[in-house]
């Protein structure tokens, strides 16, 4: 609780009290995420939810901080338009915020030597993320294989290749009776989100960690004007 406190009044919230009531944070079993904010519009705390399955106090740390993130953007999106706000949960800006902050939060632990093997481990853990994020994005572009794909909202489902065969699909109806065709699935708008998202999260902690202020001015300017630097 008084890291979490320490971590926020570091970067220089103001008002951290709107942000952070950890008496109030509630805890589910979730099998998808280890949290997520729940956008009130101001009307009361106790919005954020936790995984009751985190049982590393580094990964608490973090991403409890990462969804203070989304809450810090809530308090700009409450002067949005229902569109503006549809808009930002849509693209690729709603993960900015909350990135920038959990990047902090490792730094701070990191900085502070608290539990810092554990906090190297997750920065690690957080750019092996990414990587494998921007480099689905990058490849899925050229994939050969695309043109046989099954899209939904959210994923692409790509031929697997048969590990004995160069080709998965053979056009002789005859040989593919018996040939079961596996598909794998990738989650391309999860990787939009926090891949893109992350990225412009580590501009902001670069200008940050240089001049606090000057980090902080920049991030509250990209929040209050729909995703504009």
């Amino acid at each position: 609780k008084d890291i979490v406190f320490d971590i926020l009044n570091d970067i220089g919230i103001d008002n951290i009290e709107k942000l952070y009531d950890f008496d109030k944070i509630k805890y589910k079993k979730l099998d998808n995420a280890e949290g997520y904010c729940i956008n009130t519009f101001g009307l009361y705390k106790g919005n954020i939810v936790l995984s009751e399955n985190i049982d590393k106090i580094v990964i608490f740390i973090k991403d409890l901080i990462h969804e203070i993130g989304h809450n810090y953007e809530n308090i700009f999106m409450s002067n949005m338009s229902s569109i503006q706000q549809i808009e930002r949960y849509n693209y690729c800006f709603i993960e900015v915020c909350s990135s920038f902050f959990e990047k902090i939060a490792l730094d701070y632990l990191i900085k502070k030597n608290i539990y810092m093997d554990d906090a190297n481990r997750e920065l690690n853990n957080y750019y092996c993320d990414l990587y494998d994020r921007l480099m689905f994005l990058g490849n899925i572009r050229t994939n050969e294989d695309l043109e046989n794909a099954i899209y939904d909202d959210e994923n692409i489902y790509i031929i697997e290749k048969d590990k004995n065969d160069k080709e998965n699909i053979n056009t002789n109806e005859n040989n593919n009776q018996n040939k079961q065709i596996s598909f794998k699935k990738y989650n391309y708008d999860e990787d939009i989100k926090y891949g893109y998202g992350s990225l412009l999260g580590e501009y902001f902690f670069d200008i940050y960690k240089q001049d606090k202020k000057d980090g902080l001015k920049k991030l509250k300017n990209f929040l209050s004007n729909q995703g504009l630097l």
